[in-house]
Formats: structure tokens, C-alpha cells, sequence
């Protein structure tokens, strides 16, 4: 065989044995279905307004706590302090308030499973943050007026 005659054996034989190769291959994969239950489609709804309500907790512990946003790993707040006034903490305290009555509008029942273990999550962080709010701050304004009694210090 010639060198031109062999190219063209080689090339017809690559591209018969590439069309044997598409003929043979299954199907292309279709996707899971075409339409999207409704019982998806208010879980990703579900999702949706969890991500905003997540995103709404990290700003507000950015703004009123950037110290604690810092120890999150929310880096865009190293340079600042938290402010500690009453005022402030009353702001924040209605904030989470709001926060996790937005989250409890939220339907878990419809979500993934790692989803709604998110929730909880979220949900336990915005308790507690409620709670130290309402009872720690109260705490922490009473007993700076008390003398220390420390180790050393009677």
C-alpha cells in the first residue's frame, strides 16, 4: 500500500469504528425528570428563603458583632470592634428576634435532609444568641458594679 492509500484505510477505519461506537453507546442520560414535582419545588423554595435567612444572620453578626464575625471567619470585619451599648444590643436583640421568626415561617417538612439539619442549626444559633442577649447582658451590667474575688484577691 501506497502511504496516501494507507491514510485513507486508517482514517475510514477510525471514523467506522467511531460510528460503530456512537451506534452503540446507550441513550444520552436524560435528566431526572422534566418537570419538577411540587413537593421539590416548594423544597427548593424552602431552601431559597433558608439561604436568605442565613445570609441575614451573618450580616447581622457583622455588623453588631464583627468581633464574633472574625472568630466565624467572616474576615471583611477584622478591622473592627463590637460596640457593646444598650442600645445596640437591644437593635441586635430585636434583629435575631426577627431572624428566627422568619426562619420558623419556613416549612423543614419539604427540604432535604441536610437542609433541614441546617435549619436546626441555624435555629439553635439564633436561640442562643436570644438568650445570651436577654439573660448574659443583664448579668454582665449588674457585675461590673461587684468587686472581683479572684484568685489572689480577697
Amino acid at each position: 500500500m501506497k502511504t496516501s492509500e494507507a491514510g485513507k484505510f486508517f482514517t475510514g477505519l477510525f471514523f467506522g469504528c467511531l460510528a460503530f461506537l456512537l451506534a452503540a453507546a446507550p441513550p444520552p442520560a436524560r435528566a431526572y425528570e422534566d418537570v419538577l414535582t411540587t413537593e421539590e419545588m416548594q423544597g427548593t423554595l424552602e431552601n431559597t428563603k433558608l439561604s436568605e435567612v442565613l445570609e441575614q444572620y451573618l450580616a447581622t453578626i457583622q455588623m453588631f458583632d464583627p468581633e464574633r464575625a472574625t472568630r466565624l471567619g467572616i474576615h471583611s470585619a477584622d478591622s473592627y470592634l463590637t460596640s457593646r451599648t444598650p442600645e445596640r444590643e437591644a437593635k441586635q436583640l430585636e434583629t435575631l428576634r426577627n431572624l428566627r421568626a422568619k426562619l420558623l415561617q419556613i416549612n423543614k417538612g419539604s427540604m432535604y435532609p441536610a437542609s433541614r439539619l441546617d435549619y436546626e442549626v441555624l435555629n439553635h444559633m439564633l436561640e442562643v444568641d436570644i438568650y445570651e442577649l436577654e439573660n448574659l447582658s443583664r448579668r454582665n451590667a449588674i457585675l461590673p458594679s461587684l468587686p472581683s474575688s479572684g484568685p489572689g484577691r480577697r
